[in-house]
């Protein structure tokens, strides 16, 4: 039963995700990516376990659960799983650059700092570096682009944000951000919730529900990682 869990995740990797194009314009497949939970233990020799968050779990009522870092402020704990009968590929980006590495090992976390939901996850061995997110496949050329400078908006930026008909909840809720030469303006807004716009020279490239926390480019095609409360997705840009 716990492996049925992550069969309907897996089946739906299967399916290339696509942004709506123009009517004349190209079809990209957007990637998607996990976010990562690492989990430092307190026990014997410091152990950091970390595991590729692959989607929300279900019937989790049953499973046998234990403590990932017990004697820790860390609540997150385990339910085992069988191991997947094929190994799964992931691709680590971030600061280090990126890393394919395949895994068997599921289980399913819940109580993460990265989800209040239970999640069916898979166990990675990381090697030491800076991993922000993980892509499902194998992505080797793929280059992790860092959210810079990101500090609070200045008049110029409000009025801006203001000339795209949103209303601040505070003035110090606006913040602008880079990814290379893009800007990012992430408002919490009075009506909308959190908005980001990504500007290339004032103009809009980009508009999407929650904030900005990097980007990659995949064979020459760029995507901004989106997160809100729904979890972190790739936006073509």
């Amino acid at each position: 039963m716990r492996t049925m869990l992550l069969a309907p995740v897996l089946a739906s990797l299967a399916i290339a995700t696509v942004r709506p194009a123009d009517a004349c314009g190209p079809y990209v497949r957007q990637p998607e990516v996990f976010q990562l939970s690492s989990h430092h233990t307190a026990v014997g020799p410091t152990l950091t376990l970390t595991f590729a968050l692959v989607g929300v779990a279900a019937n989790t009522e049953q499973l046998a659960w234990t403590r990932l870092a017990p004697d820790t402020y860390d609540y997150a704990r385990m339910a085992r799983m069988a191991d997947l009968a094929t190994p799964m590929a992931v691709t680590l980006i971030g600061p280090s650059g990126t890393r394919v590495i395949t895994s068997k090992q599921q289980a399913v976390l819940d109580h993460t700092f990265e989800s209040r939901k239970p999640m069916t996850a898979l166990a990675l061995e990381v090697p030491k570096g800076k991993w922000t997110f993980a892509l499902e496949g194998r992505h080797e050329g793929a280059q992790w682009i860092e959210l810079e400078n990101e500090t609070v908006a200045g008049a110029t930026d409000l009025a801006w944000v203001k000339a795209m008909g949103i209303t601040p909840l505070d003035p110090a809720y606006v913040r602008v951000g880079k990814l290379a030469e893009l800007d990012t303006v992430t408002v919490l807004s009075k009506t909308a919730g959190m908005i980001t716009f990504v500007r290339s020279a004032g103009s809009v490239i980009a508009q999407f529900d929650g904030s900005a926390v990097g980007a990659v480019m995949i064979k020459g095609e760029r995507f901004v990682l989106a997160s809100s409360t729904d979890g972190v997705s790739t936006i073509w840009i």
